[in-house]
């Protein structure tokens, strides 16, 4: 009788929990916290990560920086506290700074800001472009930050953006004029802008665009590597800072009937024509990885395995992996 009694309680306490049990909503799903890649700073001791709020109006939703001790010996504390979202948070060389991309209160675009982790404070914004700016790196000696800016096709400074932004604010119409394919990436129309390299110096506060006026620009076809909402450029600097390397196609307007081709170029950080190797047979989908040490290059050609080229000589290539049956990709950063 007892063990009977004991059994009918189990069923309804069952019972009880599984009228308890709900679905999960769409609602519940999308506001869901999600927490970003951890960053490692270059000493190994911290950890900065972003963690976003979203919402299903995006004025609403917010994305902050966190940071913590990378052996988690304590938890993580958040160091930014703005309703715009940050982005591509990157350490300084020495592990005393983080520069991010973030649209803050005032900025039409999202900027560079600065922020010094050992002695608090604020973060102090950087860049003041009309088209903003995105990517940063850090050039190894800390005095130069890299970073890619969507600028107005033919507009060779921040001035002649200025005046083409203004005149596409002041249109009537909302009418899109393409002479040229693509029109469109996935859920948005694509307008007349392209992803330059920019370096900025951190003693002047003056970017350069390092793109502008070249002929590798000319191409009706130039346009970044593909990325999540469009395509981007994000450069990688060699070991000495003298020079960064990228990933771009110069034929994005056959993509409608061929391959668009990716390559990968390298640029001199003062400015200068970008260069590649004369043999195009070989595409790089992702941006390079330096390892620092012996100056190895680390590149992507379709899928999912990585592999290191030698070290790094001009205009020198070697296939290391004619054998393998399958594809390569990078998997995170050097440190």
């Amino acid at each position: 009788m007892t063990r009977f009694r004991f059994l009918l309680l189990a069923a309804a306490l069952c019972a009880c929990s599984a009228s308890a049990k709900s679905p999960i909503t769409h609602e519940q799903m999308w506001k869901m916290k999600r927490v970003g890649a951890p960053v490692v700073s270059p000493d190994g001791r911290w950890a900065v990560f972003l963690l976003t709020n979203p919402a299903y109006d995006s004025k609403e939703a917010s994305a902050d920086l966190w940071l913590m001790p990378a052996d988690g010996s304590a938890p993580p504390r958040q160091i930014t506290f703005t309703r715009g979202g940050e982005s591509g948070p990157a350490w300084s060389p020495d592990s005393n700074r983080i520069v991010f991309s973030a649209r803050r209160e005032g900025d039409d675009e999202s900027q560079l800001y600065l922020l010094n982790v050992t002695a608090g404070g604020e973060a102090e914004r950087l860049t003041s472009l009309t088209t903003g700016a995105a990517n940063p790196a850090w050039s190894p000696d800390g005095t130069r930050l890299a970073f890619m800016s969507r600028v107005y096709r033919g507009a060779p400074d921040d001035e002649a953006n200025r005046k083409a932004a203004a005149d596409r604010k002041a249109r009537k119409y909302k009418a899109h004029v393409y002479e040229s394919f693509p029109v469109r990436y996935w859920d948005h129309w694509l307008d007349d802008r392209e992803p330059h390299l920019f370096v900025l110096d951190l003693a002047t506060r003056t970017p350069r665009d390092l793109f502008a006026g070249s002929s590798f620009i000319a191409a009706p076809g130039f346009d970044g590597a593909s990325a999540t909402s469009g395509s981007e450029v994000t450069g990688v600097w060699t070991p000495d800072g003298s020079a960064l390397l990228f990933t771009a196609t110069q034929n994005r307007n056959a993509s409608a009937y061929a391959s668009v081709l990716t390559h990968l170029w390298q640029s001199p950080a003062s400015g200068g024509e970008p260069e590649t190797g004369r043999r195009r047979r070989f595409q790089f989908r992702r941006s390079p990885i330096l390892r620092r040490r012996r100056q190895a290059l680390r590149h992507s050609r379709s899928g999912k395995r990585r592999q290191d080229l030698p070290p790094l000589a001009p205009r020198r290539r070697q296939l290391v992996a004619r054998h393998w049956r399958r594809s390569l990709s990078p998997r995170g950063p050097w440190l």
